[in-house]
């Protein structure tokens, strides 16, 4: 497969590896470097993707590469990777559809006590507590 035909996505990692890639490959390739051929840009196995993803991708099948770059994204504190996805509080919340804005609060602060960096872990559990009982109310209106 040919760089210039990859997706935009793919083709910018592509691009990148080539840019990184050591100069005889560079110095190798006589066409515009849209029209060249994958397997002639760079060497795979020199690649954060390796040899087996460049080859599915060669072969059109970019799912493995999408796969590889989503779950090398580095999650922001406050999320995790659940099956190799991100996800975050919100995520948690809105699979499960919780609507009360007083649970909300209280799961949120019960999934991270004292790790957000500004209140201890009691703080946070007693925030939990008083936004139950504010759930509570809530429901019996």
């Amino acid at each position: 497969m040919k760089i210039g035909e990859l997706p935009e996505d793919v083709r910018t990692v592509a691009l990148d590896r080539v840019i990184e890639a050591d100069d005889s490959y560079r110095d190798n390739l006589r066409f515009p470097i849209q029209e060249v051929d994958l397997n002639d840009a760079f060497d795979w196995s020199f690649t954060p993707e390796g040899d087996n993803i460049w080859y599915h991708v060669d072969h059109g099948n970019f799912l493995s590469f999408r796969e590889f770059h989503k779950i090398q994204q580095a999650p922001t504190k406050y999320q995790v990777n659940i099956k190799g996805s991100p996800c975050d509080v919100y995520d948690v919340l809105k699979a499960f559809e919780v609507c009360n804005p007083a649970i909300q609060h209280a799961i949120k602060k019960l999934l991270m006590p004292g790790k957000r960096g500004h209140k201890d872990k009691l703080q946070d559990l007693l925030e939990a507590k008083q936004s139950i009982v504010r759930a509570i109310k809530l429901e019996n209106e």
